[in-house]
């Protein structure tokens, strides 16, 4: 009896402890780095680039597991197409149906955009060492995009290839899920550092590649530090 007693009393000081360390309004900065994908039917072969992101976040925990964050974060997001164009024969009919040349190339995306997530936070730990499970929506503010199209065949690439020019098919803003887990660390001095993964799944498009809807998905390790 007298074990179990002193088992409750410690839970009780250490919870208590917890929502001491915990609750309460906390504010700092975030960075992280991950890779991002366009997903779209208007696009062949897509493939992944890297995502870098920076910004602020904002925190209110009611107790020790249970919180809600905003973040204001700055999101490069950028990705790639692989496709060809054919080029019919000049000779046409004479030369017979369908012959001509296949010249591929590559496309290059990039956006920025202003991403501001709300997540609702659970929180389990105790003696300044926590894990965080997080869920919610993100609203994102496309500020502007750039695309270029490189060709394998140089002679071909100077004419019809082109620079880096802005992406005229871009929303004014989508939403997305952003989900993931991660670990906070109190310092002695009642700083907060963490460490999370998340991944970021698209809503609702930001624009459109060959009149086909696209959205963003991407995954990042990030970090923090609050006060």
């Amino acid at each position: 009896m007298k074990k179990l007693l002193y088992a409750a009393m410690c839970f009780v000081v250490s919870t208590a402890m917890a929502q001491s360390e915990l609750t309460g309004f906390h504010y700092g900065a975030k960075a992280g780095i991950g890779e991002s994908t366009f997903n779209s039917a208007g696009l062949a072969d897509v493939n992944g680039r890297l995502l870098v992101m920076g910004g602020f976040s904002a925190s209110y925990n009611f107790n020790a597991y249970f919180g809600l964050s905003a973040e204001f974060l700055g999101t490069s997001k950028a990705s790639i197409n692989r496709d060809k164009t054919f080029v019919p024969s000049p000779g046409g009919p004479i030369i017979g149906p369908g012959s001509g040349t296949d010249y591929y190339y590559t496309d290059r995306f990039r956006t920025i955009d202003i991403e501001i997530p709300i997540l609702p936070r659970f929180t389990i730990g105790k003696n300044g060492f926590y894990f965080q499970a997080f869920a919610g929506p993100a609203i994102n503010f496309n500020v502007f995009g750039v695309t270029s199209r490189t060709y394998e065949d140089a002679n071909y690439n100077a004419n019809n290839g082109y620079p880096e020019q802005p992406m005229t098919n871009l929303k004014t803003s989508s939403f997305s899920a952003v989900y993931g887990f991660g670990v906070l660390v109190l310092a002695p001095n009642n700083q907060l550092f963490s460490v999370d993964f998340r991944v970021s799944q698209g809503l609702t498009p930001f624009g459109t590649f060959n009149g086909q809807e696209a959205k963003h998905n991407y995954f990042a390790i990030s970090v923090g530090y609050a006060l």
